[in-house]
């Protein structure tokens, strides 16, 4: 099943109706919630909006990826200091 999405207003479609409606502004989403397709911003409001939220993203992942860094970090450290430990106990 399809769904046509645009604002709060949702249409079940078939695959024939997917370009008419992308045409229309509308994004299509599959019935796990995943977007198939969906149209390019045209209006200002929409590319600010756009442009926010995938700002946000862009910090969430470095946040993420900054964190697993750290974690790398901590954990090749730890594992130095038990392969000297166990260099002087041999």
């Amino acid at each position: 099943m399809l769904y046509a999405e645009k604002g709060n207003r949702v249409t079940d479609i078939t695959e024939s109706q997917i370009d008419m409606f992308v045409n229309q502004g509308y994004r299509i989403i599959d019935d796990k919630g995943k977007v198939v397709k969906e149209t390019i911003p045209t209006s200002i409001s929409e590319l600010k909006l756009a442009y926010v939220n995938h700002t946000r993203t862009i910090d969430d992942l470095t946040k993420q990826i900054n964190d697993l860094k750290e974690k790398i970090k901590a954990l090749e450290s730890a594992s130095k200091s038990k392969t000297k430990k166990s260099d002087f106990t041999n």
